[in-house]
């Protein structure tokens, strides 16, 4: 399946590029299994954190092809 890769705020900074395209050899993969797999594709620290939107949802647990994944850095502070 191909899915469509958004990456906003620092994640963009750390990767170098807004969007990217994959291919996964699955039909589906659910969000928790996604987030170790961008991880190594994009040589992210383990400890890094960020939500995921599947097309505009936050909700949405299933990727299927055709989907675009957003990757949005998770603000703190006070």
């Amino acid at each position: 399946m191909l899915i469509k890769i958004k990456f906003f705020g620092e994640l963009k900074e750390k990767i170098g590029k807004r969007s990217e395209v994959l291919e996964i050899e699955r039909t589906s993969i659910k969000k928790e299994e996604l987030i170790p797999f961008l991880k190594k594709t994009f040589g992210l620290s383990e400890n890094e954190i960020f939500n995921i939107a599947i097309n505009n949802s936050l909700s949405k647990k299933e990727i299927k092809n055709g989907d675009t994944v957003s990757l949005h850095p998770i603000y703190r502070g006070g």
